[in-house]
């Protein structure tokens, strides 16, 4: 804990001296239950989002997983083409080429594109004498 001098003014005649601060308790926030909240776990206080965070959050998750699909399809696609050879994978190879003409169609693509090909440059970029792998 921080001490605190305190002057010999406020304590009379006595030199200045040393205390140790001590915290004043505080009543802890009210706890927001389960069933307020739709989380597993008890919540001290309330939040800055309405009080709804789970909503928030599964929102927040929706949103970036709908924004990768449309404009990630080369990924999606490259994970399909990895997985072990049967029917229902030759089924999802097939629907996931369409998805990504689709997108690269619709110019979806072309952001991961061109980070693509910057990263491409980058990772082919030499300095002095050094060779190629």
């Amino acid at each position: 804990m921080p001490p605190i001098i305190r002057r010999g003014s406020e304590l009379g005649a006595a030199p200045p001296i040393v205390e140790r601060f001590v915290a004043r308790e505080q009543a802890p926030p009210p706890v927001m239950h389960g069933d307020a909240t739709l989380s597993p776990v008890d919540l001290p206080g309330s939040t800055t989002i309405g009080g709804r965070p789970l909503l928030w959050t599964t929102t927040a998750i929706y949103l970036a997983a709908a924004f990768l699909l449309m404009t990630n399809a080369t990924a999606i696609h490259g994970w399909a083409v990895e997985l072990p050879p049967n029917a229902l994978s030759a089924r999802v190879v097939t629907i996931t080429e369409r998805w990504e003409a689709t997108t690269d169609r619709l110019g979806l693509g072309t952001p991961r594109a061109v980070v693509h090909g910057w990263w491409k440059q980058a990772q082919a970029a030499r300095f002095g004498a050094e060779r190629p792998e």
